[in-house]
């Protein structure tokens, strides 16, 4: 598989408070998670990511293809082949896949509650496939 990116993984808030997400990157495996609520406005995805670190390999889809997230094509008809990511949405109905970041290096930190630090901190990953105006 592809190894993990060398990023960063601890942020220095610059008011004393340092957060060390290191223990949380996978070096020879990623993160599956299925998201299977079962209403009108979810849908039946699975997403595959890593901490701090691109996934340990781009992810299989479902027959007939199995390598929707090779290449991917975001709303803006931009396609992005072959390279990385720190995380996939795949869409367990059908054979689509999305990156939702273009690479590990692209972290943008920030607190999850910039008036409660202790509340933790939020990890967002930048350039992945666009989305439709329509998703907000």
């Amino acid at each position: 598989g592809a190894a993990a990116s060398d990023a960063n993984c601890v942020w220095d808030s610059g008011i004393g408070v340092t957060y060390d997400l290191e223990y949380l990157q996978l070096g020879a495996s990623s993160y599956h998670v299925q998201d299977n609520k079962n209403d009108q406005w979810s849908h039946n995805y699975t997403y595959v990511f890593n901490v701090c670190g691109n996934t340990w390999e781009i992810p299989l889809t479902r027959h007939p293809n199995y390598l929707a997230c090779v290449n991917t094509t975001g709303s803006n008809g931009d396609t992005i082949y072959g390279k990385p990511s720190p995380a996939y949405q795949i869409f367990n109905m059908g054979n689509l896949c999305h990156r939702l970041g273009s690479d590990a290096s692209h972290m943008e930190w920030s607190f999850y509650d910039e008036y409660n630090p202790a509340a933790g901190v939020s990890l967002r990953y930048r350039g992945g496939d666009p989305c439709p105006a329509s998703y907000g």
